[in-house]
């Protein structure tokens, strides 16, 4: 399978990982098939929590995706989550691997990004060291993705003294949004938040009929 992802939804992705370079961070992958291609078309994020080797989603930032897209009528759905290794490098750990096959009971073809924006910083490019899609296939190995990056990616720069120097810092918490579908600013709150580790996903379990009944109509 071969992963097509836009210039504008691989931007977002990198800037709010490199926006974060000393915390973990995560969001969705939104798009949609064509033949053996998964298009990536948009990356939306919310209201989280993170440290260096740890990042929680507000539960509700799902739940509200959820009803956006299948009101939008754009034959959009989630296909995927995206995550950063600051400093790490970029590979899945066994907690990745447990959080993607969720996701892949949810939607079989989902995907993985990781993306380590210290890399990112440092080789100002995005090559293999710095990012790449991943999935578990049926025999349970975890495979690297080929991927199309279609229009051009802009890196930000970072500040010289806002670069990762200090691993040890507290978590911080982000605040409370979700990236429009369309690429727009943030918009309100999407409710009281309620944490949950994006690593352990629990939530998806309790959308999956949701989502399943929504993707078959």
């Amino acid at each position: 399978m071969t992963v097509r992802i836009s210039g504008t939804a691989l931007a977002k992705v990198i800037r709010h990982a490199v926006s974060s370079p000393r915390r973990e961070v995560a969001g969705f992958l939104i798009g949609r098939e064509r033949g053996e291609e998964l298009l990536v078309t948009d990356a939306v994020t919310g209201h989280q929590t993170g440290s260096l080797g740890h990042v929680a989603l507000d539960e509700m930032v799902m739940a509200r995706l959820t009803e956006l897209l299948h009101s939008s009528n754009t034959g959009l759905y989630i296909v995927g989550w995206y995550h950063s290794h600051p400093g790490i490098g970029v590979f899945m750990s066994a907690i990745d691997y447990a959080t993607q096959l969720n996701y892949q009971r949810l939607y079989p073809r989902s995907v993985a990004l990781v993306v380590d924006p210290v890399e990112v910083l440092n080789s100002r490019a995005l090559t293999p060291a710095s990012m790449r899609f991943f999935r578990v296939e049926e025999d349970g190995s975890v495979v690297e993705l080929k991927a199309v990056i279609e229009g051009p990616v802009r890196i930000p720069r970072l500040a010289e003294e806002s670069r990762p120097s200090d691993y040890d810092e507290p978590a911080e918490m982000w605040g409370s949004y979700v990236e429009g579908l369309s690429g727009g600013g943030p918009s309100s709150s999407v409710g009281t938040p309620r944490l949950f580790t994006v690593r352990v996903a629990s939530v998806i379990s309790q959308l999956i009929a949701r989502l399943t009944w929504w993707r078959t109509r």
